[in-house]
């Protein structure tokens, strides 16, 4: 036998077990095979990795306020103060403020009055998450709510003078 058969004979036994032990998957050069061969005539299954999930959810904030009748009837400004955690041991206080825009009928004799903000950001799974905000007004409603993932986490409504609402949950 010569060094070509040799070697040819080699080649063919470490195909055929590559084959029989290693899923079908045949490499005759450097570059990896890609594509499954057929073993006694059924395909063998590609495998994949699966997705992993995110560890950082996207986590929104949501503060809704409003009130019947209006609002200030001097056309001033409302306001809330919000109190929130966005990461472990990181507390961020805020006042907001707008002024007032009908978002109903505009001939209605008490049209409502209402304004929304949002905060989103990155958190880690399983953070503790806590969103408190207070009417600065003497009338009117003020609303949370947490999402994290897409997924409503929780919300709080408050009626009335100078009133709190607060959501807390952990990210998802």
């Amino acid at each position: 036998m010569t060094k070509k058969q040799v070697l040819i004979l080699v080649v063919l036994a470490c195909s055929v077990f590559c084959v029989l032990c290693c899923g079908g998957y045949i490499a005759i050069s450097e570059e990896i095979a890609t594509q499954p061969t057929e073993i006694r005539g059924r395909r063998t299954p590609t495998r994949r990795k699966p997705t992993p999930t995110p560890q950082f959810p996207t986590v929104i904030y949501k503060v809704t306020q409003g009130c019947s009748g209006g609002g200030p009837a001097d056309g001033r400004k409302m306001g809330v103060d919000v109190t929130m955690n966005t990461t472990p041991g990181n507390t961020i206080q805020r006042e907001l403020y707008f002024w007032p825009d009908k978002k109903d009928d505009p001939n209605a004799k008490y049209p409502t009055v209402w304004w929304e903000w949002e905060y989103k950001f990155q958190a880690k799974r399983g953070q503790f998450l806590y969103l408190s905000v207070q009417n600065n007004e003497p009338l009117g409603w003020v609303k949370c709510e947490i999402y994290s993932g897409g997924k409503l986490i929780d919300t709080a409504l408050s009626e009335g003078e100078y009133v709190i609402a607060s959501c807390s949950g952990k990210a998802e």
